[in-house]
């Protein structure tokens, strides 16, 4: 499969998780600290998308630099699977139940897909994926740090 198809489903994917947190934002709008969390997080996901869209251009400028990879890119549909699931089937989440939500959607497997799809292509280039990848890393420990301080309910 070719990097730059790879790229364009993991920036949907970023995209679908940026929804699902303004969604959340939209569920808590009564608690403010909640809805501005989410808030934020949404905001960090369509950051992620745009760093996605920064590697895919990356991709294009040099296309030859790049192998095709052979990566299951089944954890992406899967994820967002997830998501729409717990959309449709959690309409009114308790707080506790976005957060874990959110933590499991943070620490699955797709959330490092890119990482290893892009290093696979072009392994000189592992460092300044790494050094990208580390917003990732970030976002999962924003929202562990906001579910620890908020342990009361979990």
């Amino acid at each position: 499969m070719t990097l730059t198809n790879i790229l364009n489903r993991i920036e949907q994917l970023e995209h679908t998780v940026a929804d699902l947190y303004a969604w959340l934002s939209r569920k808590f709008s009564a608690d403010h600290e909640a809805s501005a969390f989410f808030w934020v997080m949404h905001t960090q996901e369509l950051s992620h998308a745009g760093l996605v869209q920064f590697e895919r251009r990356l991709v294009r400028s040099d296309p030859d630099a790049f192998a095709n990879v052979e990566i299951d890119t089944s954890c992406l549909q899967e994820v967002e699977e997830q998501i729409q699931a717990f959309r449709r089937d959690t309409p009114e989440p308790l707080l506790k139940q976005a957060l874990m939500f959110a933590m499991k959607v943070e620490s699955h497997a797709a959330e490092n897909l890119h990482r290893n799809a892009f290093i696979q292509a072009n392994p000189d280039l592992k460092g300044l994926i790494t050094s990208l990848a580390h917003a990732d890393e970030q976002h999962y420990e924003t929202l562990r740090k906001f579910a620890q301080d908020h342990k009361d309910i979990l």
